[in-house]
């Protein structure tokens, strides 16, 4: 799954994650474990730019499977979860949106062998989602690794693997919903079905 800078890259115990997704009736919840041992946790970077450093990288597409488009649309989300700097300043942004989460919260600790990242996103954030037993979404996870002098990803993971790309909804690995609640968030406003 390292989809670049595999040169930079030893093994799992060198660089990797483990990443947990949930939910309830307001919220969506994700964090993550990751190992990053002897290493500096790095990303000041200002929002659009947060995967250019240490960063959990969330995508989301509302649309079901026959209905995505092969660009970001409306109904897509691209969010980048960042563990800031040493986890002193950890941020959450909407990044092809380029707008702030209202609601959402997050919190980052180093440990001995990397940090932890816990977030939570309001599911009103996410316009047109249909959430209910057995309805699927699309939805891909990147885990970027900053490097320690540029502050730069030196090293990106991909869930969906190499042949997957951020900015290409229709080939995002499909989830399914198995919980019992059910919730529907409404469009804020009509869709341009002329627009782009």
């Amino acid at each position: 799954q390292v989809t670049s800078g595999a040169a930079y890259w030893a093994n799992e115990k060198d660089f990797s994650g483990r990443i947990f997704i949930t939910y309830d009736q307001e919220f969506l919840y994700i964090s993550a474990i990751v190992k990053k041992p002897n290493k500096k946790v790095v990303n000041d970077n200002d929002r659009l730019s947060l995967g250019n450093g240490d960063c959990l990288e969330f995508f989301l597409s509302t649309s079901p499977s026959g209905g995505r488009d092969s660009r970001l649309s409306q109904g897509d989300y691209h969010i980048g979860i960042s563990p800031g700097t040493d986890c002193k300043n950890p941020q959450v942004y909407c990044l092809n949106k380029d707008t702030a989460i209202q609601g959402s919260r997050i919190v980052a600790r180093k440990t001995t062998e990397g940090y932890l990242l816990e977030s939570c996103l309001p599911l009103d954030f996410f316009q047109g989602l249909d959430l209910g037993p057995g309805k699927s979404v699309g939805l891909d996870l990147a885990l970027d690794e900053g490097g320690e002098a540029s502050g730069y990803r030196m090293v990106r993971m991909d869930f969906g693997g190499p042949k997957v790309s951020g900015e290409d909804p229709s080939g995002w690995p499909q989830a399914q919903w198995i919980g019992k609640i059910e919730k529907k968030v409404a469009w804020s406003r009509a869709r341009d079905l002329y627009a782009g």
